[in-house]
């Protein structure tokens, strides 16, 4: 008995020295972020971001990757206005991989939390309607067929699948590399757009962005249908 209550003890002080650093990283990221919230919308947006960035040094890189990082933990930052960055700050394949690393992290912060703290964690960024409408994805099978294709298709929540992938029993690295492979369509047209906007090709760039705003509404369609089609499934079965 003593035994139990003193793993319960180091348990909970696990989990709460989980939460301070995540918290912390996130107060940082914030700290790094926020010089640039007052940036943007000014004409010359882009170029005073990279200004910013760069006056850390080598330590910008850092800046970033806790920039993008935060934006995977905290569900309701866009991610495209960060991904479009990087590819004006590094060019479109430095900065896919920029992204794809800062969401591999935060990727991991937000699976291990949703584990430790439980679906209670997640009502802080998601109503219980919308977790609800994925409920369906509890299904092991279920979720691995569909993690690759939810995160691959332009358009969809990933932040939410992020969240309900950490309530699933999916091995957490099948999740982490699956889910960080799917999202390289997504992420370069991004980084693209960023590229060719900085170089001065604008129509280009326009390109780019109608073409991932086409792609993204299609893929928006395309998740809604998927997730219409097993709830309907789920709810005939039940």
């Amino acid at each position: 008995m003593k035994e139990t209550t003193k793993n319960k003890v180091n348990s909970r002080h696990f989990k709460i020295a989980a939460v301070l650093l995540v918290l912390t990283l996130c107060g940082l990221a914030l700290w790094a972020f926020a010089p640039v919230l007052g940036m943007l919308g000014k004409p010359d947006a882009s170029e005073l971001i990279r200004e910013y960035i760069d006056g850390f040094g080598p330590a910008g890189v850092f800046v970033f990757l806790a920039i993008q990082m935060l934006q995977i933990v905290v569900a309701f930052i866009p991610g495209e206005p960060i991904e479009v960055l990087a590819g004006m700050m590094y060019g479109t394949v430095p900065g896919l991989l920029m992204c794809m690393l800062g969401c591999f992290v935060g990727s991991i912060l937000v699976f291990f939390l949703v584990k430790w703290l439980g679906r209670d964690f997640v009502h802080n960024f998601f109503s219980e309607e919308k977790l609800h409408k994925l409920k369906f994805l509890n299904d092991k099978t279920s979720f691995e067929k569909l993690t690759f294709l939810l995160f691959f298709i332009p358009g969809t929540p990933k932040d939410i699948l992020t969240y309900v992938a950490g309530l699933t029993p999916i091995r957490p690295l099948r999740f982490f590399i699956i889910s960080s492979i799917a999202r390289i369509p997504s992420i370069v047209t991004s980084t693209l757009a960023g590229s060719l906007l900085i170089k001065g090709q604008a129509g280009n760039s326009i390109i780019a962005f109608a073409v991932a705003g086409v792609l993204s509404l299609v893929g928006i369609f395309i998740y809604n249908q998927i997730v219409k089609r097993y709830n309907a499934k789920r709810e005939k079965q039940s």
